[in-house]
């Protein structure tokens, strides 16, 4: 319909033509139909597209049942394609990790101490001298304390008992009134206490030779070193060495081997026998010394070997020989 249309108008617009331009104009008819027809049926499609797509969306198409039958691979084909050679990757190699070094705490510098004055001085070293004396008096033990081993110490200690509380009489008016009886005592009364006295020195002997055997021989060598000390320190300290038959004895110098070779022969007190031979040992000659010279010398050794057994050091004459 359309084509007709165009061809009338074209008529009616030409004018007339020769043969030669019939070709022509059929060409150009020809493009016009298709255009034309082109533009008519995307008109009448769009409507229908619209509705189709519509109904589309509204009813959902229910999913086609997978087929059961699996697929065959597909044969690989011979000719393969060579993969390219893979290079080789290197691990990245870890590099060891520095320990890091713990840090030191810093210390804070002490405050400087205000120097001491003189009194400080002296009373820090006074301190110190206590210090010393109570560790040596607790190296020097205690040794019990002994009863009374005479008459007159224990009628003194019976009569101060029996004074009544409170009597406010002094000391040495207690001591007049007790003296004053003591001598006054029946015979009968004295034998006893003589008795009473007697058995407490044997008490009192066996009670310091338990105590003396309840330490070592080396912790009574150490205790007689501290008393030793304790005297030249406090001059009211008055104990003597404690007497232990264990303990080593002391060597004999020669004079004293010629004093007890002579002692019975010399006549007098015990100092007049000590100057009487004095004189005559200092009148001896080398030759007659040599004897008593000789015995001090096996004494001496005697002394060092058993010294060193029982104390584990040498004694200070072997220090001396030795020096």
């Amino acid at each position: 319909m359309l084509a007709r249309t165009a061809l009338a108008r074209l008529r009616a617009q030409a004018p007339r033509s020769s043969a030669r331009d019939v070709a022509h104009i059929s060409r150009q008819l020809a493009h016009t139909y298709l255009t034309s027809t082109t533009a008519t049926t995307q008109l009448a499609t769009a409507p229908a597209v619209k509705t189709f797509r519509s109904y589309a969306t509204a009813t959902k198409t229910k999913p086609k049942p997978k087929s059961t039958t699996k697929k065959v691979p597909a044969k690989k084909t011979a000719t393969r394609k060579t993969a390219a050679k893979k290079k080789p990757v290197k691990k990245a190699v870890k590099k060891p990790v520095k320990k890091t070094a713990a840090k030191k705490p810093i210390k804070k510098a002490a405050p400087k101490r205000k120097p001491l004055t003189e009194r400080q001085k002296l009373l820090k070293e006074k301190a110190k001298v206590r210090e010393n004396i109570a560790q040596l008096k607790v190296a020097a033990l205690e040794e019990p304390k002994k009863l009374p081993a005479n008459g007159w110490a224990i009628y003194l200690g019976e009569f101060y008992n029996n004074l009544p509380q409170g009597h406010g009489e002094k000391v040495t008016e207690v001591l007049k009134k007790a003296s004053t009886e003591f001598k006054t005592l029946p015979s009968s009364e004295l034998e006893r206490l003589q008795k009473q006295a007697a058995d407490n020195v044997k008490r009192n002997n066996e009670a310091y030779k338990k105590f003396v055997n309840s330490y070592t021989p080396q912790q009574i060598y150490e205790a007689n070193k501290a008393r030793v000390t304790l005297k030249k320190k406090l001059a009211a300290y008055k104990k003597n060495k404690l007497q232990d038959d264990r303990l080593v004895k002391a060597p004999r110098g020669p004079f004293v081997y010629f004093f007890l070779e002579k002692r019975g022969s010399v006549e007098g007190s015990p100092s007049e026998k000590a100057k009487q031979a004095g004189q005559e040992w200092r009148a001896l000659s080398a030759a007659q010394k040599q004897k008593y010279e000789d015995i001090a010398r096996q004494d001496t050794q005697r002394y060092i070997k058993q010294y060193k057994s029982l104390y584990g050091e040498e004694p200070q004459v072997a220090k001396k020989a030795v020096q």
